[in-house]
């Protein structure tokens, strides 16, 4: 699927013009103490988004790029409207979470891939998705990605009132941060959490490690899911050993775009390109066994959002 998509965003990038020479000259060897400042919307503390946004931040210092202040957030949804706010200059996003993000909103990579990962008690008769019937979950943080993609999950599943059906035992849904979600979990007042990111989140991992906790596969809603929203969902296996599981968990996945307004410094986005693609080794967070998209045919491809064009210029001036 990603591969078909990538064709046609590089089909696009054949036709773009190339990088401006001055651009191209100002970002040549930039070594320099950054002077401009800029702020990253992320995510929650211990999760993916803020653990690869300190990494750019470290990644940009180094180049004399920018100085970049990676913010702590609720997630995709709150990192979009504080773009659209003009409180931060670049955020990171779930690609199911921009419907509706305006057409001032522009990609500059596709960074990674996200895991959706339904977590509950080591003990727990709860082994699918039907199992959460009647149940009390928490999706996520109010603000996060992670609840838009639960939330169609069960839909899907059939747990929550969609299109005209009343499931018979609807779930019940709670948003809370990850570490009040795992506390509630561990107390009975949840019965599953939800999360999306990388594998293996820390704090997921620490729970597993004590025997708490452990997942269960999601995989049983992709067809419909999928049905719903083409192109955006995708089948994704995490991997035995992560979470202590004895063997792989089937569940989904959606990529993780860097974004920004498109009002951006055309001479930043390009110097953001060269850094993705010659910083990649540098920006995957240690102990991650999540697919990264830090290669140039995977970057451009960030549907639904378009391309900065400074950043298909870019790709266009380094690839052809």
């Amino acid at each position: 699927m990603s591969g078909r998509a990538a064709v046609t965003r590089r089909t696009v990038l054949v036709g773009a013009a190339g990088l401006a020479g001055a651009a191209v000259a100002a970002l040549a060897g930039c070594t320099a103490t950054p002077t401009q400042r800029i702020a990253l919307a992320c995510g929650e503390r211990g999760g993916t988004y803020l653990l690869f946004g300190e990494l750019l931040r470290d990644a940009m210092t180094r180049r004399g790029l920018a100085t970049l202040t990676a913010r702590e957030t609720d997630g995709s949804v709150d990192n979009l409207r504080l773009l659209a706010d003009r409180d931060v200059d670049l955020a990171l996003t779930l690609a199911d979470a921009v419907a509706g993000a305006g057409a001032d909103i522009v990609a500059i990579g596709r960074v990674y891939q996200n895991s959706l990962q339904c977590v509950v008690r080591a003990d727990s008769p709860i082994f699918g998705l039907a199992d959460l019937a009647g149940r009390r979950v928490s999706t996520g943080a109010a603000g996060s990605g992670a609840t838009i993609s639960a939330t169609r999950v069960l839909e899907a599943a059939g747990l929550l009132p969609f299109d005209g059906a009343v499931p018979a035992h609807p779930v019940e849904t709670v948003t809370r941060h990850l570490p009040d979600a795992l506390s509630d979990l561990s107390s009975g007042a949840v019965d599953a959490l939800f999360w999306s990111g990388g594998v293996p989140n820390p704090k997921i991992a620490e729970a597993s490690r004590d025997g708490a906790v452990r997942l269960i596969p999601l995989s049983d809603a992709l067809p419909a899911v999928s049905r719903r929203f083409p192109d955006t969902y995708f089948p994704v296996a995490i991997p035995s050993g992560i979470y202590d599981a004895a063997r792989p968990v089937d569940t989904l996945g959606v990529a993780n775009l860097l974004v920004a307004r498109r009002e951006l410094d055309d001479a930043l986005v390009a110097g953001l390109v060269d850094l993705l693609i010659e910083d990649a080794a540098n920006l995957v967070p240690v102990g991650s066994a999540s697919v990264q998209f830090l290669t140039a045919s995977s970057l451009i491809d960030t549907a639904p959002l378009p391309l900065h064009p400074a950043a298909t210029r870019r790709y266009r001036e380094r690839y052809g």
